[in-house]
């Protein structure tokens, strides 16, 4: 289980956007860097920005893209998945 020592967050300075966190983790008593890149921005339903897409990179030894292919807003939630079996 991983311990966050530090974390830094860049903003675009002209549209104020999330662009990069820096996070210093220890793992194991190895402590590493894992930076996530946050890009292509869209606006969705009630003007809020999201980044669709996320890049990490895990200290060199590992990395992945997470992107988003659609955002619903206040869509309905049954609250049967919420209850534990």
């Amino acid at each position: 289980e991983g311990t966050d020592l530090s974390s830094n967050h860049f903003f675009d300075p002209d549209t104020h956007l999330l662009i990069r966190t820096v996070v210093v983790v220890e793992n194991q008593g190895v402590e590493f860097e894992s930076v996530t890149d946050y890009k292509d921005y869209k606006e969705i339903e009630g003007g809020v920005k999201i980044s669709f897409v996320q890049e990490i990179d895990y200290g060199g030894q590992m990395s992945m893209e997470t992107t988003i292919k659609s955002v619903e807003v206040n869509v309905p939630v049954d609250p049967a998945i919420f209850v534990l079996e």
